[in-house]
């Protein structure tokens, strides 16, 4: 299993966010409310992250990424922001991470990771 390389950082920026799983479906009604059930009992979970890196850490996760994650198709392992326990991760599909230069060797990289069950 791939973990997250150790010359990355290990948590992402300040401010990280992503919302609860979304384990219900609900059913629009004749009348009244709609009808809510359990669909799931676990699902992936989002965290929108960002991270400040430099020219030789973004050539290190394009390389975990492109290499060690075949694109994005494995998950991997990394601390989680928030319990400080090791979970499991990968990126969420058909959204590769995204980097914008903000000054000499500094760069904004933003993904999507989803944290799965």
């Amino acid at each position: 299993m791939p973990t997250w390389p150790s010359s990355l950082p290990a948590y992402p920026l300040l401010g990280n966010k992503g919302p609860f799983p979304n384990l219900t479906l609900a059913s629009s009604m004749d009348v009244g409310p709609a009808k809510v059930r359990r669909r799931f009992v676990a699902a992936a979970t989002p965290r929108e992250c960002n991270w400040v890196l430099s020219e030789a850490q973004l050539a290190t996760l394009r390389t975990f990424y492109m290499q060690d994650l075949a694109g994005g198709a494995l998950s991997f392992d990394m601390v989680h922001p928030v319990t400080d326990q090791v979970a499991r991760w990968r990126f969420k599909a058909g959204a590769p991470p995204t980097d914008e230069q903000i000054g000499t060797d500094v760069y904004a990289v933003a993904a999507t990771l989803e944290e799965l069950p």
